[in-house]
């Protein structure tokens, strides 16, 4: 089995390999064990990624600014590691798993259906990559500005199925338009044809013509006719 060692090597225990699913880091002593277990496997593999151990740790010895993680041996095909970790001048050996994790936006608390998700409703978790479907966003840039499809539950990964662009023109609604020319700007209002959200081109009657035109949505009720090379049709 190729093995990653840093350090002085340490020959696994065949129970290691055998062992169930680790345990959560849920004392202070257990999560500052983690962290830097975490950080010292993070430096030498160049991969993000969080701790699991397989065991409970006890009491540190000592203060947990003084951590220092040595002897460590990590089978990149499994996952699992060995290490010695000394805190107060005294030595223990923990074993665990190392996982890769990837940084995912989430949503701060519950957005309904159809409402628009701004910057302020984001948060961020790190979730295991080999866990990640293609379908599941990275990128807050590709959340903000966005409406959700079906009621959103906070803390959960957002798909790209859950949302789509959010409408700022529906169909019916009366609309502000802008004719924009090299020479001139003019305003008029018409009625929307079809519904669309920003940067969709839509048809829109202008009121006073009669005529239609296509318009490009660039905000609630809002659009410029002419912008972008857009066509002017008529009835």
């Amino acid at each position: 089995m190729q093995m990653i060692h840093f350090l002085r090597p340490i020959v696994f225990l065949s129970v290691l390999l055998l062992a169930a699913p680790g345990v959560q880091a849920e004392t202070a002593d257990e999560r500052a064990v983690a962290r830097e277990l975490a950080k010292a496997l993070t430096r030498a593999t160049g991969e993000l990624g969080n701790v699991t151990l397989a065991s409970a740790v006890p009491a540190l010895a000592g203060p947990k600014a003084e951590l220092a993680v040595s002897e460590v041996d990590f089978d990149p095909r499994s996952r699992r590691f060995t290490a010695m970790v000394a805190s107060g001048g005294e030595k223990m050996q923990v074993a665990g798993r190392f996982v890769v994790v990837q940084r995912v936006p989430v949503l701060r608390q519950r957005v309904a259906s159809g409402d628009e998700i701004r910057a302020a409703d984001v948060q961020w978790i790190e979730m295991e990559t080999a866990r990640m479907s293609g379908d599941i966003i990275d990128s807050a840039g590709d959340v903000v500005g966005m409406a959700a499809k079906r009621d959103l539950m906070a803390g959960q990964p957002i798909r790209g199925r859950d949302l789509t662009r959010p409408v700022m023109v529906a169909k019916g609604a009366m609309v502000t338009m802008v004719f924009r020319s090299q020479f001139m700007s003019l305003t008029a209002t018409g009625r929307a044809i079809e519904g669309g959200g920003r940067g969709d081109v839509i048809q829109v009657m202008n009121l006073q013509s009669k005529k239609t035109v296509y318009a490009t949505v660039t905000g609630p009720n809002q659009a410029i006719v002419g912008a972008g090379g857009a066509p002017v049709a008529s009835n």
